[in-house]
């Protein structure tokens, strides 16, 4: 769980409110050991009294399904847009993620979508009491506008370049990374891309405060925290029209998002986005996404289900 902070601080919350939470990861190994782990999650769900289960991403919930104690499924996008190749296909095992995802959404007592676009993605599902919009909040006290010169002696970087960050995992073919690289060729030389993916998650608000802007190049995203995190810090985002990204950025006028995949244009807003300062925009809207409001608003839809399922 250390490695997935948001579900981390929900996790914390969530107990602090007295809520009783037992934590069961499924492995991304072999098939051997994903097997032990569904035969082992299926015993403690046979042996334990739990009054729901909640289950992040949708192909899940098929190993945890137990027609005695209700489902809480939240989507967060690959688990219903489907996993890519570098050419933007989907590749094979795509569609039978998808496939489950989707049939998570009918034997689910309850669905938790992080983006509207998740959501009409989903075939006659709609908002209502048991069908929500959620999206991840990020941490409020922590993302925040920090001194850039004292952020960049911190790590350790150039007081002189235009560091570009990477949102991603640029080994992920999502993630689109070729296309960032192709338009760091375009960019001169006083630009520079910082890739995120081996950085502890303290040093990234550092980064953040370092940078000029972040950039995005996904084919597909749920609710990018990421997003979130850099508009708290005051750092413009140019983006790839994904997720939920057009409506976070919509206040911001240095913040972009772009319908084409093409490098040369995205090039020009990355400078473009580097010409105007983000300074006192940073707070104004995206405090509506703090980890703190979201992580309230499960709660109570929390409760909501609780109470209505000791009436039945």
């Amino acid at each position: 769980m250390n490695d997935v902070p948001w579900l981390k601080d929900q996790v914390s919350f969530l107990m602090k409110k007295g809520v009783g939470i037992t934590i069961f990861k499924l492995p991304n190994g072999s098939i051997i050991s994903r097997i032990k782990s569904v035969i082992s999650l299926r015993l403690l769900i046979r042996t334990k009294r739990y009054d729901f289960i909640h289950c992040h991403w949708g192909f899940n919930t098929i190993f945890a399904y137990n027609h005695r104690i209700p489902i809480i499924t939240t989507y967060h996008g690959s688990d219903l847009q489907g996993v890519i190749d570098k050419s933007g296909k989907l590749i094979i095992k795509a569609y039978v993620l998808i496939f489950f995802s989707r049939l998570s959404t009918y034997i689910s007592k309850a669905n938790i979508f992080v983006s509207e676009r998740l959501l009409r993605s989903v075939p006659r599902k709609i908002i209502n009491e048991t069908n929500i919009i959620l999206p991840m909040g990020y941490n409020e006290k922590k993302f925040r506008p920090l001194n850039k010169i004292e952020s960049k002696n911190k790590l350790g970087l150039s007081k002189r370049k235009k560091y570009v960050l990477f949102a991603g995992n640029y080994s992920q073919n999502a993630k689109g990374y070729f296309l960032a690289n192709e338009v760091m060729k375009i960019l001169d030389e006083s630009f520079e891309i910082i890739k995120l993916d081996y950085a502890p998650h303290d040093d990234i608000i550092d980064y953040m405060n370092s940078s000029e802007v972040l950039l995005m190049t996904s084919y597909s995203e749920g609710a990018p925290v990421i997003v979130k995190e850099a508009l708290a810090c005051g750092l413009p985002v140019v983006s790839t029209d994904v997720g939920d990204v057009k409506i976070l950025t919509k206040l911001y006028p240095n913040c972009f998002v772009v319908k084409t995949r093409d490098p040369q244009e995205i090039a020009s807003l990355v400078i473009k986005s580097t010409n105007t300062k983000t300074q006192n925009l940073s707070f104004k809207g995206i405090t509506a996404y703090t980890g703190g409001r979201m992580n309230n608003k499960l709660y109570k839809f929390y409760k909501r289900l609780y109470v209505n399922e000791c009436h039945r």
